[in-house]
């Protein structure tokens, strides 16, 4: 694929590299939230996954990170319920402290058939860390029509599941060295209305599979011209606080 889109708003975005942030700031990205917002909504007759069960204080504020939720993911998931735990688990990250977005996404879990396209989706999208998946696929059947389409679950959330359920992506000399030298697809990344916004995008919302594989073509572009030492997903963090200055909204 090559892409058409118009680098520059991006590179402006993105700052000096100078300023690029470390993969371990990148990782350890924390974001706070309330177990209890979650509980008080959560779908009667679904089982309450264990990432809300681990604290006896459901008032008590708790965190979770970038690195926590690779953690997460490397630990296996398995069965639906498993699925809707790391579903929980990363928008919980995604969404933050505020109950707005807590309700909008626990909304996709009332369709009955949603842990177990979780499932199936989570595992497609897991191979893709390998480099034996394709992610712009994986995102195209997330859509509407798509064999994984979850009711209002939307791209900004869907591809925080595909990025972290593919694993923590590894700087370019570590990805060399690993490799026979094949091509290897792109690792799946965050895109939201913060990181469109960076972009330079006129639609921050509702973008094609083509959109997002010429995002993922293009993260790695400007990655190799700004700092080409660290991992891709470093372009899109620095991406998403670019797109969110002056807007008080965590994921």
């Amino acid at each position: 694929m090559t892409h058409t889109l118009n680098m520059e708003p991006a590179l402006r975005a993105l700052g000096e590299p100078a300023r690029c942030p470390t993969m371990e700031q990148v990782r350890n990205q924390r974001v706070w939230f309330y177990p209890r917002h979650w509980l008080a909504r959560w779908p009667q007759g679904l089982e309450i996954p264990l990432f809300l069960r681990q604290d006896d204080d459901a008032d008590a504020r708790r965190a979770v990170t970038r690195d926590d939720l690779f953690a997460l993911a490397a630990s296996g998931i398995s069965t639906p319920s498993e699925a809707v735990n790391f579903y929980t688990a990363v928008c919980a990250w995604g969404t933050g402290p505020y109950v707005r977005g807590v309700t909008r996404v626990i909304r996709p879990l009332r369709d009955p058939l949603a842990p177990g396209r979780l499932l199936e989706g989570l595992t497609a999208a897991a191979e893709c860390g390998a480099g034996s998946g394709d992610p712009v696929e994986v995102y195209r059947q997330f859509l509407r029509g798509g064999s994984w389409r979850i009711r209002y679950l939307g791209p900004a959330f869907f591809t925080k599941l595909m990025y972290f359920v593919a694993g923590a992506p590894v700087p370019p000399e570590e990805a060399r060295s690993s490799t026979d030298g094949s091509s290897v697809s792109a690792h799946p990344l965050i895109l939201d209305s913060r990181v469109a916004r960076a972009l330079g995008w006129s639609r921050w919302w509702g973008w094609s599979p083509e959109q997002y594989g010429e995002y993922l073509e293009m993260a790695g572009e400007l990655r190799d011209l700004w700092c080409p030492q660290v991992p891709v997903d470093v372009v899109e963090y620095q991406l998403f606080i670019a797109g969110g200055r002056g807007n008080r909204k965590v994921g």
